[in-house]
């Protein structure tokens, strides 16, 4: 009787280990999508950086991992931004010294109101499974974000509601749209996969 508990104690031991390290697993987890902040390198300005805009006379500059960089003395020197998120960041905007968007993979746009010291997750949309590649603005309210698979996004409050408007376009192949701006006494370019030119 003795050497078959012996048997059974083992499985039943293992269970609880497995069980509490599942525990402990799904705990991690959690935290780390509560947690989602890009991390802090000391080599993230030699990261790969995809875009930079000026706020005012600061430089700022997006990429891999989340990465926010600015830079108030011409790119000699950066300070990493703390940014929530850790996809890949495609364009930055800053419409003035202070108000500035950024956009990235999960259709995310990110803005700040502090000249890209911090920032703050506006708008995310996993569903899409698509990044968004540009931003612009054309005031502190009205904002237009485009991008893969035929991506428009509209904002006409500063981004607290964006509405897809990409049926304006056509673009019935929802070809990536990967720029957008406005053009000085002639609205607004777009520019796209396969020469696509709106």
């Amino acid at each position: 009787m003795r050497e078959r508990n012996r048997r059974f104690a083992w499985p039943l031991a293992a269970g609880a280990v497995l069980a509490l390290g599942l525990g402990v697993w799904a705990d991690s987890v959690q935290a780390a999508a509560a947690d989602e902040y890009s991390t802090e390198s000391t080599k993230a300005s030699q990261s790969l950086l995809i875009d930079t805009a000026h706020a005012g006379k600061r430089l700022v500059v997006v990429g891999d991992r989340g990465h926010i960089l600015f830079s108030d003395d011409q790119g000699s020197t950066w300070t990493q931004a703390r940014v929530p998120t850790r996809q890949l960041l495609t364009a930055v905007f800053f419409l003035d010294d202070k108000r500035g968007w950024a956009v990235g993979h999960d259709a995310q746009i990110l803005t700040s109101s502090d000249g890209g010291a911090t920032w703050s997750k506006q708008f995310e949309d996993l569903a899409r499974e698509a990044p968004l590649l540009d931003i612009t603005f054309l005031d502190a309210r009205h904002g237009f974000a485009v991008g893969a698979y035929g991506a428009l996004l509209e904002t006409t409050d500063g981004g607290q509601h964006w509405q897809d408007v990409a049926e304006r376009l056509d673009n019935p192949d929802q070809l990536h749209l990967n720029g957008i701006a406005q053009v000085r006494d002639a609205g607004l370019f777009i520019v796209g996969e396969q020469g696509g030119m709106f």
